[in-house]
């Protein structure tokens, strides 16, 4: 879920994308698409989240085929869309398509290991200032079965840059400066055998200026054995501090802009059995007076 000024919460479970008011009543439901994955805010508190399209557009059908029945949509062309506040859709556009209209058409089909499911958008990142490297209106898309980042630019349709090479079945772009993101590595993949080689994740620092990789709490992680074949997540504070989401082991670790651990949260019921997290995050400071507030007032 994503949590809005007023304490509204925005949410899905593959599902219709849903709003409540801070007392838990039903302020929208968007059921035109199956949505899925993380949901982001810009400054406006647009919604910006990835669905599935069913059915395909004309474009997509031409390589997949047009299947009329729903349930039978066995590939899953996932799509950007970006929502007002009050959850009208603004931008919806499928990635598949954009991949085709770009000459990329062999990256989709190429992927025997995900034949259903080539692209797996997993997180869309809006770009909230101009920069050197990127626009306001920009977003960074984590497509994490081609184990590819894209920047695109949605007012042109046009994908400004790719950046792919030091991560693997990745999760969580995050924009860390005026020219680096952050990439939460997955780093797994799959042997000869169908097996899941599952090694310690990483974050990945890319850096546009010098067009470089670089890692960030490489030691803490191995130390932790922070190490979910998938989902996880990394959030950074103003001060270069971080929550750590390590989803399939159920803990969130704090660490310090050194990388030192400062506290684990096991997600442990009375019965220590451990659950999974999905997509913890900081809520920064002016966000979360506002919020404190109104619990204090309700």
């Amino acid at each position: 879920p994503s949590i809005t000024n007023k304490g509204e919460l925005i949410f899905q479970f593959s599902s219709p994308l849903v709003k409540i008011d801070f007392d838990s009543n039903i302020v929208w439901v968007n059921n035109q698409d199956k949505f899925h994955h993380s949901i982001e805010l810009d400054d406006e508190e647009n919604i910006y989240v990835p669905s599935h399209y069913s059915p395909y557009s004309e474009l997509v059908s031409k390589y997949v085929g047009l299947n009329k029945e729903v349930w039978n949509y066995y590939f899953l062309d996932d799509a950007i869309n970006i929502l007002d506040k009050n959850g009208k859709i603004l931008f919806s556009k499928s990635v598949t398509e954009i991949l085709i209209e770009h000459g990329y058409m062999n990256r989709i089909f190429s992927q025997q290991s995900f034949k259903s499911d080539p692209i797996h958008l997993n997180d869309i990142q809006p770009v909230l200032k101009d920069t050197k490297y990127f626009k306001k209106g920009d977003v960074f898309l984590s497509l994490r079965n081609l184990s590819m980042v894209i920047l695109y630019r949605p007012s042109t349709n046009r994908i400004i840059k790719i950046i792919e090479g030091e991560f693997y079945n990745q999760h969580d772009v995050d924009i860390i400066d005026e020219s680096s993101i952050s990439i939460y590595n997955n780093n797994v993949f799959y042997n000869y055998k169908n097996e899941r080689i599952v090694k310690n994740n990483e974050i990945v620092i890319y850096d546009f200026e010098t067009n470089s990789f670089s890692k960030k709490f490489e030691k803490t992680f191995i130390e932790n054995k922070i190490n979910s074949a998938q989902r996880g997540l990394v959030d950074f504070s103003e001060d270069g501090s971080a929550i750590v989401e390590d989803s399939e082991n159920g803990r969130i670790l704090y660490l310090s802009a050194k990388g030192e651990v400062i506290w684990i949260f096991n997600n442990l019921n009375s019965k220590k059995q451990l659950y999974d997290l999905w997509w913890a995050r900081i809520i920064d400071v002016k966000k979360s007076k506002k919020i404190r507030e109104l619990i204090k007032n309700d």
